[in-house]
C-alpha cells in the first residue's frame, strides 16, 4: 500500500493506525512515523518536531480510555520502546521504557503491561514495577510472533505448534 504523505515521496506502509477520534491516520514507513489527516491523507506538519524516530513497530494501547490515542512505538537503534500520546497537533512521549533485553519485534500495550516479542521469546513488562519477566521461546524459523487481545485482560500468543493466554498480571 502507498499513500503520500509529506512531500511527493511514496513510501510502502508498513503499518497503520487510524484514530478517529483525532480524524488522524498514523502510517510506519522505512522506519518512520507519518501522520496524516484522516479524511484528505495529507501529512499534518505539525508532528515533525515530535515524531519519533528509528520505529520498527507500533501498537495502540488496547485498554485505553483516553480520548487521545495511546501508542507503544518500538526504536530500532534503542533496546527501548517509548509510550506517546498522540493528540491533534503532536506526539507526547508519556514513558520511555530502556534497558530492554532487547530490541522488540513486535510488542502489543494492554493496559499496564507491554507484551514483548523478541527474535526467539515473548516477555511481559509491568509498567508498574518495571519489571521484566520471560514467558516462553518460540522457533523464528517456523513461527511468527503474533500477540492479540482476546477478552477482557486476555491476550494470546502464538507459540511452536502451541499458543498461550495470558492475563494482564502475565499469569
Amino acid at each position: 500500500m502507498n499513500l503520500m504523505f509529506a512531500g511527493n515521496t511514496k513510501k510502502s506502509i508498513v503499518s497503520i493506525i487510524v484514530a478517529p477520534t483525532i480524524a488522524r491516520i498514523i502510517g510506519l514507513a522505512e522506519n518512520q512515523v507519518f501522520v496524516g489527516d484522516m479524511f484528505s491523507m495529507v501529512g499534518a506538519a505539525t508532528y515533525s518536531k515530535s515524531t519519533p524516530k528509528s520505529v520498527t513497530f507500533m501498537s495502540v494501547n488496547e485498554s485505553s480510555s483516553s480520548y487521545d490515542l495511546e501508542v507503544a512505538v518500538c526504536q530500532a537503534r534503542k533496546k527501548s520502546v517509548l509510550l506517546v500520546m498522540v493528540t491533534t497537533e503532536r506526539f507526547i512521549v508519556k514513558q520511555e521504557i530502556g534497558n530492554l533485553q532487547g530490541v522488540p519485534h513486535k510488542v502489543l500495550w494492554h493496559g499496564s503491561v507491554l507484551l514483548l516479542a523478541y527474535e526467539s521469546y515473548y516477555s511481559v513488562y509491568n509498567l508498574m514495577s518495571r519489571i521484566e519477566m520471560e514467558l516462553f521461546p518460540y522457533n523464528p524459523t517456523t513461527t511468527s510472533p503474533l500477540m492479540k487481545t482476546l477478552a477482557e485482560g486476555e491476550i494470546y500468543m502464538n507459540g511452536d505448534g502451541l499458543g498461550m493466554i495470558i492475563n494482564e498480571s502475565g499469569d
